[in-house]
């Protein structure tokens, strides 16, 4: 199945506005299908294809699901994921979780992505690298501390914006706070 397919597509837009592109949070399928018009067996076809496809992942036995980073990157490269940056925020437990240590990764890709553009100095880019190895650093801890993560990300957006990477900027403060 792919995320073309219109009701996959749908499907996919819903539980992320549901779930508000949060990986951490789950959604009853049911609740997604029901708001869409669909049955429950509908619901559950739709759910079970973008669970085996790695978009969407089974929460609990009774049909939490949630979407994934994958299934946000999905969304992202079709173009249907609007407003948001689709990449969710940390948690609020001292301790990054699994779906916070994923946000993450996937932030730090895009910020990368981002810096291999010309025009940004020497200096802002040594203390941009900076805060983006500081990062790296403390999620190679057995239990990174959110709070130390979330501080830095700060400082990574003051530095992006003023490197003139505004929207980046923004995405980084956006799974900070």
């Amino acid at each position: 199945m792919d995320i073309t397919d219109a009701e996959s597509r749908s499907f996919m837009l819903e539980l992320y506005s549901m779930t508000e592109g949060n990986t951490d949070t789950q959604v009853s399928m049911h609740d997604v299908g029901e708001s869409l018009g669909l049955d429950r067996d509908n619901s559950s076809a739709i759910a079970e294809d973008l669970i085996i496809d790695e978009f969407i992942e089974l929460k609990t036995l009774s049909g939490g699901i949630g979407i994934t980073p994958k299934g946000l990157e999905a969304l992202q490269l079709a173009g249907v994921a609007g407003g948001g940056n689709g990449l969710g925020r940390l948690n609020d437990a001292p301790f990054l979780n699994d779906g916070g240590l994923k946000t993450l990764h996937l932030l730090l890709t895009k910020v990368k992505e981002a810096l291999s553009s010309p025009g940004i100095s020497y200096d802002l880019l040594e203390e941009i690298i900076l805060d983006i190895k500081t990062v790296e650093v403390q999620t190679l801890s057995a239990r990174p501390s959110t709070n130390v993560i979330r501080a830095i990300l700060k400082s990574l957006a003051a530095r992006l914006q003023v490197a003139g990477f505004e929207a980046i900027s923004r995405d980084v403060l956006s799974v900070a706070d």
